[in-house]
């Protein structure tokens, strides 16, 4: 454009103060002497264009008269445009590089008080990163809103190659909440450049924690663990070994609990600790501990010894099996509310758990505070199937119910017994079919119940009711028939309120019409 280039400068200069910075980007690439002319321009718009202007900023963050507190302002409910945060979180590394190059400061935030780095990091694009980092990033600079977040923190998520590029080129590493983040996320070549370069790895956090808290969860890098430990054996001592080990144990991996009682945190008479272990632990880690002086035969406040814990250990059903021949003199201990192991497999174990109890001789007969049996709990607990939102965990919920049940009726446990509000096992099992699984398979434990002499299926539990009248009132017609025509159950019994089976089952026209039929039968044989 000849034309264009006859123009005097400062005709030039009043023509770009009216385009947008891509219309000057343009015009600029037009010929060398625009280029050089519009170059100021071409900065001063591509500010401009890529954030806010200073008077949104204001609006929205403040900062107080020491300089050191910032806060950030209400938003309101309209956001202005700011291309340059756009286009690094739509990984547009091309105009990121046009706004860098047209001056944009790489130290710049969003509305939000966001350095564009840290923004870089979050959205995982290395690219866009090393773009800053080359235009004079700082990696040192924290958020302006959040002074406790950094381009660092945010890193640890990526990877440990930008971790340590990072920590080259100057990122604030001292703090101690960086230290333990790096400790719980890092590699340990991650771990020994930070102390090269002067890190104190000892400091320890408000709420106590230390770097062996973090590392005792950094089931990538067992290694970091094992370092620190033999490094800075002084730490382990620092805080009670539970917090450690329930680190390890509940975010971290068996490894790593494993390195913590090599070391020798002191677990000797710790129950919760044992419990821990004993609940969620390999074999070889029990094994280890009882090696350093742990007590497994110790019994916790509540009664329960650690074959309880042990029979919820779904994951190493070895360590059971362990500590039954180890202390066979608890096997059928209670804890203060009457239950024994079996309740512990019912309830957060597994049928194969609790079969392994009742093989090893657990009594089966035994009764808690409620007056229930294990068998009671069972079939009572089925019913939580009905009430899971997810149908996986019901079908799973139903059917160790039910085979625990069916191993305890198959083991020969005495029946017919009521509980405190007088249901008995048969009024349990017949209380709830909501759930498929229990329509499918409940019925034969009704079979097997009326198999067995000591059973009243006529009993009365809470309120007069007997097992017929709860399978009517559910409107369960398979098992009102089992009960009716197996059992013999009396359809015209009354409840303490003088109605039948029948005056409960009008939701169900089905057992209505049955029940109605079979009394009327019974008054004409009469």
């Amino acid at each position: 454009m000849p034309q264009l280039e006859q123009l005097p400068m400062e005709l030039l200069l009043d023509i770009s103060d009216h385009l947008d910075p891509l219309s000057v980007a343009s015009l600029g690439q037009t010929s060398r002497r625009l280029n050089g002319t519009l170059q100021r321009p071409l900065a001063r718009a591509a500010k401009q264009h890529a954030l806010a202007d200073d008077a949104e900023y204001k609006q929205r963050i403040t900062f107080h008269e020491d300089g050191r507190v910032i806060r950030t302002l209400k938003r309101t409910h309209r956001v202005p445009s700011q291309p340059l945060v756009q286009a690094i979180r739509r990984h547009q590394l091309n105009k990121v590089r046009n706004y860098l190059e047209a001056g944009v400061d790489p130290n710049a935030y969003d509305l939000d008080g966001h350095r564009i780095l840290s923004l870089a990091v979050r959205a995982k694009d290395e690219p866009i990163v090393d773009l800053l980092l080359e235009h004079g990033a700082n990696p040192a600079l924290h958020d302006v809103c959040a002074p406790y977040t950094s381009p660092l923190l945010d890193a640890i998520k990526m990877g440990d190659e930008l971790v340590k590029k990072l920590i080259s080129i100057g990122a604030d590493y001292p703090q101690v909440s960086v230290l333990h983040a790096l400790a719980g996320r890092c590699s340990l070549d991650v771990i020994k450049l930070t102390i090269d370069k002067g890190a104190d790895i000892r400091q320890t956090s408000i709420d106590g924690s230390t770097a062996i808290h973090h590392a005792a969860t950094n089931v990538n890098h067992p290694d970091v663990l094992e370092f620190l430990v033999g490094e800075y054996p002084e730490l382990l001592f620092s805080q009670p070994a539970r917090t450690f080990l329930w680190s390890a144990v509940y975010h971290g991996s068996l490894e790593l609990v494993k390195t913590l009682i090599t070391a020798g945190v002191d677990i000797a008479r710790d129950i919760p600790v044992h419990a821990a272990l004993a609940s969620r632990c390999s074999l070889d880690v029990v094994k280890a501990a009882i090696e350093k002086g742990a007590d497994f035969g110790q019994i916790s406040p509540d009664g329960r010894t650690m074959i309880h814990y042990a029979a919820t250990n779904t994951d190493h059903p070895d360590v059971l099996e362990f500590l039954l021949e180890k202390y066979p003199e608890l096997l059928s201990s209670q804890s203060t509310s009457g239950k024994t192991a079996l309740w512990s497999a019912l309830h957060e174990g597994s049928a194969e758990l609790a079969k392994t109890l009742i093989t090893a001789g657990i009594d089966i007969n035994v009764r808690d505070h409620a007056g229930k049996t294990a068998l009671h709990a069972a079939l009572e607990f089925s019913h939580q199937a009905f009430y899971q939102p997810m149908e996986y965990v019901g079908r799973e919920i139903a059917e160790r119910s039910l085979s625990i049940a069916t191993a305890l009726l198959e083991h020969g446990i005495q029946v017919g017994i009521p509980d405190q509000r007088g249901f008995t096992e048969l009024h349990h099992a017949v209380r709830q079919n909501g759930h498929y699984w229990l329509r499918e398979n409940m019925p034969s434990i009704v079979r097997l119940l009326l198999s067995r002499s000591t059973v009243e299926v006529n009993a009365l539990g809470s309120g007069g009711l007997t097992p017929l009248h709860l399978a009517a009132k559910v409107g369960w017609l398979k098992v009102v028939r089992i009960l009716v025509e197996e059992g013999n159950a009396d359809v015209t019994e009354t409840d303490n309120y003088g109605k039948t089976p029948a005056h409960l089952a009008l939701g169900s026209p089905a057992v209505l019409k049955y029940l109605s039929r079979r009394a009327a039968n019974r008054s004409s044989v009469i």
